[in-house]
């Protein structure tokens, strides 16, 4: 009897730590997850939502974000959002993070990162919404303003038709890409693929000021976000901050 009683309870440990999703943000600190929680990101999908509550959310994310880059005394300002895995929602947050920035006064431009499978342009009206590489290397000072979403709001949508995004991301015409958009813009925000999925991401991670990733009320796992932190250490990156999302 004892032996089960111990079977049991290993199981439901394991159980626990590898197959169940968190459920509360207090269950990062109890698994000595030390990295900091930017925001908590309320439930926006129910008819009763809350919009003050939600906007005020993100500008505390956003309040939380800028002190960081204070701290580190950072002159430019590229935030990426990540997540251990698909559809925890970081391309709804750094959307709605990009709106608010730019609602603020602050020029921003947000480019989806995600080359394979960014939905960014299903929620963003733009002129080009299918741009390729070419397209991409075009981009001059001269026509930034086609960018141009709303007031202080950019955006550039998924790259099409690479063959092979990690070349694209480490050329060094990219780099001078983003050298041209950290000259214009006060913000530049990244909303990357899942760091445990596709290696692009390390690469954009080094470019980045600040780290953010994002994890989904009642479907990350803690192996995940252990596995997303660790992974971005072994590659001598910290995260800065997380978001706990959709509770």
């Amino acid at each position: 009897l004892s032996l089960n009683l111990i079977r049991s309870f290993v199981t439901t440990i394991f159980r626990g730590l590898y197959f169940l999703p968190i459920a509360n943000p207090a269950e990062l600190h109890d698994n000595r997850i030390s990295t900091d929680i930017f925001g908590v990101i309320p439930n926006v999908i129910e008819d009763e939502i809350d919009e003050d509550r939600f906007q005020q959310s993100i500008e505390s994310l956003l309040v939380n974000i800028n002190s960081t880059i204070k701290s580190k005394n950072s002159l430019s300002k590229i935030i990426l959002f990540t997540s251990p895995t698909p559809s925890n929602g970081k391309s709804f947050v750094s959307r709605e993070f990009s709106k608010t920035l730019a609602k603020m006064g602050h020029r921003v431009l947000l480019i989806d990162s995600d080359l394979k499978r960014g939905q960014q342009s299903k929620h963003i009206k733009t002129n080009n919404p299918k741009l390729n590489e070419t397209g991409f290397y075009k981009i001059t000072q001269e026509n930034l303003e086609d960018l141009k979403v709303s007031e202080n709001f950019y955006f550039i949508p998924r790259i099409r038709e690479l063959r092979n995004t990690f070349s694209f991301l480490y050329s060094q015409q990219y780099l001078k890409q983003i050298e041209l958009f950290k000259s214009h813009f006060e913000y530049i925000v990244i909303d990357t693929p899942p760091i445990l999925s596709v290696s692009d991401t390390s690469i954009l991670m080094s470019m980045s000021d600040i780290v953010v990733g994002l994890i989904r009320h009642e479907q990350s796992k803690i192996s995940e976000i252990k596995q997303m932190l660790n992974t971005s250490s072994q590659l001598g990156i910290e995260f800065d901050g997380l978001i706990y999302n959709d509770y």
